[in-house]
């Protein structure tokens, strides 16, 4: 056990620090199973697992497991006797039976994993694991304060943090729903920018990092380095967190509340009414304060656009009647409320007014729907061919345009913007058309087709303003897009004002610029105020 450890490489596993910390965590004579993943001394992926009710020896080949390529943890919750007769007290490599949920006895950690944003495959620097040591410390804090929960245990996970709050509940599946409830309320409620709070460790054979063990994800490099785990702080003693206490932080759903009649002003929608009549099953729901003040947020069980079950998925009501949608997951990165009802719901309104895109299947080839695509896109003015190359205009942190090059993710939402996308199916009445997904397999096909690609208008010059240029010998002024020019003008258009009002402006801007004479002042005059009738 150690107050803090240094964040940073050069750590050796100690034996006896992964005892006392495996001592902390499991009850004498208890069964672990010890589970190592990674490459074996022959370069091999391989894992390897073994039964443990001698701590001892679990954590001596654990640092033995520590010493080559492999991450080393070990299940949270005691596991059935009846295992120790696959491997007792000694681990094995190759293809190994590992221990599932219903091996579990009972549940005695609840776990709370902060984990820093980054990409996946590699350890985090000292500034990513400061930001989840800090949210942990939030956390913890807030937990104690707010809703009267014991301390937790405190550990780096070698990458990020970790809280251990003591639990006693059963095996069952009223307490899996509960513990899941909790960890996706803790996730809507305290994950920021900066960390995520994983939401799939609720299972009961979760396994978890061995404290005293060295977290070796990708490279072990200077900025990030390979980091040994520990158990930062330790209650004086273990108390669990009631039921009642995990119930009350995350209740069980109860029956949506109707709006009043003063509280769906210029709202036109009753969402409350349409999640019940649409059958959308709603995990949690409550007033929320963020960013935008208060709020009434729905957490969905499954979003419909991705598939996912984790609880990332959530409905937010703002105090004016506005709503929207958030799904945390890459694939949902650009969607809001209007894709989510429209995947509810493919006949409202907001959806039938779009023309349809048939995706890739059957007689309708990827040529045809990527002429479909790139005419509805082309119509839209937002979507060029550069040199060869796929471009989007956004805008940057000023709101001045810009150019992209398009990606697959956004394309995929692009299509899903401008269109219905459907998938037929040809069954014996026919053909049947349901909604879809262009998923980002389907979109990096379409960006690539020629076809996509013939039906974008050419771009050549970017502007923040109209423009004038010159065509069959006069002046023409271009607004927006000008396809015998290639020029995209994306300003507004200039005011109209009188020739008088003209004149007075340009006499102010000439005003600044020294002249020999004042007759040489009025000769740019009649140049510059010149207009063609």
């Amino acid at each position: 056990m150690v107050d803090c450890i240094p964040f940073g490489g050069g750590w050796q596993s100690d034996p006896l620090e992964i005892l006392d910390a495996a001592s902390l965590l499991h009850e004498h004579g208890e069964v672990v199973e010890l589970r190592a993943l990674g490459k074996n001394e022959r370069g091999y992926k391989e894992t390897a697992s073994g039964y443990y009710d001698d701590l001892e020896k679990l954590a001596a080949d654990a640092a033995s497991l520590d010493c080559g390529h492999r991450n080393v943890y070990a299940t949270l919750n005691p596991v059935l006797s009846d295992l120790l007769a696959r491997r007792m007290n000694r681990y094995e490599g190759g293809q190994v039976e590992a221990t599932k949920d219903e091996h579990i006895v009972n549940r005695r950690w609840l776990p709370l994993d902060f984990d820093p944003v980054r990409p996946s495959g590699i350890a985090s620097t000292t500034a990513e694991y400061e930001a989840a040591m800090e949210l942990a410390a939030r956390v913890a804090g807030e937990m104690s304060e707010r809703h009267g929960w014991p301390a937790p245990i405190v550990a780096n996970s070698g990458n990020g943090a970790h809280l251990l709050y003591a639990v006693d509940l059963p095996n069952d599946h009223e307490s899996s729903e509960l513990v899941q409830r909790v960890l996706n309320h803790c996730k809507a409620q305290f994950e920021n920018e900066f960390v995520n709070i994983d939401t799939a460790v609720g299972n009961p054979s979760r396994i978890w990092r061995l404290y005293g063990t060295t977290n070796k994800k990708g490279e072990n490099l200077t900025e990030r380095p390979h980091c040994l785990s520990a158990i930062i702080s330790v209650p004086k003693r273990r108390i669990v967190v009631p039921r009642e206490a995990l119930q009350a932080f995350a209740p069980a759903i109860d029956p949506l509340p109707r709006c009043t009649s003063s509280s769906r002003t210029n709202v036109a929608l009753d969402v409350e009414q349409w999640l019940q009549d649409h059958a959308v099953e709603v995990r949690n729901h409550g007033p929320y304060q963020n960013g935008n003040g208060a709020v009434y947020r729905y957490q969905i069980h499954t979003c419909p656009l991705c598939g996912e079950s984790d609880g990332s998925a959530v409905i937010v009501k703002m105090g004016s009647g506005a709503l929207a949608y958030k799904c945390h997951h890459n694939r949902c990165a650009g969607k809001g409320w209007k894709d989510f009802r429209g995947a509810i719901e493919p006949a409202c309104a907001i959806r039938q007014k779009l023309p349809q895109l048939i995706l890739p299947g059957g007689a309708h080839t990827i040529t045809d729907t990527a002429s479909e695509l790139g005419r509805l896109l082309a119509a839209q003015q937002s979507h060029f061919l550069r040199g060869g190359t796929v471009v989007c205009v956004a805008k940057d942190q000023s709101k001045d345009p810009i150019l992209r090059p398009l990606k697959a993710v956004q394309l995929s939402s692009d299509a899903e913007a401008v269109a219905r996308v459907v998938q037929v199916k040809i069954g014996k009445n026919g053909p049947d058309y349901s909604s879809a997904i262009c998923n980002k397999a389907t979109a990096e096909l379409l960006l690539e087709a020629d076809a996509f690609k013939r039906c974008l208008p050419p771009l050549k010059v970017l502007t923040r303003c109209p423009v004038l240029i010159e065509r069959e010998g006069e002046l023409v002024e271009v607004t927006g897009y000008d396809l015998g020019s290639g020029v995209l003008a994306c300003g507004p258009p200039p005011l109209c004002i009188s020739l008088d009002e003209a004149q007075q402006a340009l006499n102010e801007l000439l005003g600044g610029f020294r002249f020999a004479s004042p007759g040489d002042q009025r000769v740019p005059l009649p140049a510059l105020s010149l207009r063609r009738s």
